[in-house]
């Protein structure tokens, strides 16, 4: 296995601060998620339906182990003035013997259209680059979600491919995946594009 790098404690950017998931996150990821579980719930399997407070604590002592493991890292998007609990990204599928990451995403419904995950998106971008030395960092998306494809042809990720009927959405229907990468940060330095 190649050399593991330890992974940031906190990420910024214009408007918001990135840092890892802990279990003091759970109460407001859980009332987030719960907000928009409507708008999350076609897109995201763990999402199929409203979680407990009991399973997000799960999720966030489950994050805690993975970032520690260096498998996963897990963050919340906090509004850097108000400290408000935006959502989530994060580096999942971590393949350190290329190395290679997959970014995932959520936002809180109830500030959507903000740019928030580009924005986020884009200072992972940088981050996995120039701190992590990846090789590769790929962003799926259920091809059928194009706020989630938005995003990735913002910020200038390659369509490498479509994986069709891969998975089964939440309703038990085949869907499509788009996978888009990045190979390097095109010299874009945090909170540009």
């Amino acid at each position: 296995m190649s050399f593991q790098k330890p992974f940031a404690t906190s990420l910024e950017t214009e408007r918001l601060t990135l840092v890892p998931v802990t279990v003091a996150h759970a109460q407001e990821m859980n009332a987030a998620i719960i907000a928009s579980i409507d708008e999350l719930k076609p897109w995201l399997p763990w999402a199929a339906s409203a979680p407990s407070v009991q399973e997000t604590t799960a999720f966030c002592e489950r994050s805690v182990s993975q970032i520690e493991a260096g498998t996963d890292f897990p963050l919340v998007m906090r509004q850097r003035t108000s400290g408000e609990l935006l959502g989530a990204v994060g580096l999942h599928r971590i393949d350190w013997d290329v190395p290679a990451f997959e970014v995932g995403y959520w936002c809180d419904s109830r500030h959507t259209g903000r740019g928030y995950v580009s924005e986020s998106v884009q200072r992972l971008v940088h981050y996995v680059f120039q701190e992590l030395d990846a090789a590769r960092l790929s962003l799926h998306a259920d091809t059928r979600n194009i706020a989630s494809r938005a995003v990735a042809e913002r910020l200038r990720f390659e369509l490498e491919g479509i994986a069709r009927n891969d998975s089964r959405d939440n309703q038990d229907q085949l869907s499509d995946t788009a996978i888009y990468a990045r190979y390097d940060d095109l010299g874009l330095g945090p909170g540009r594009d």
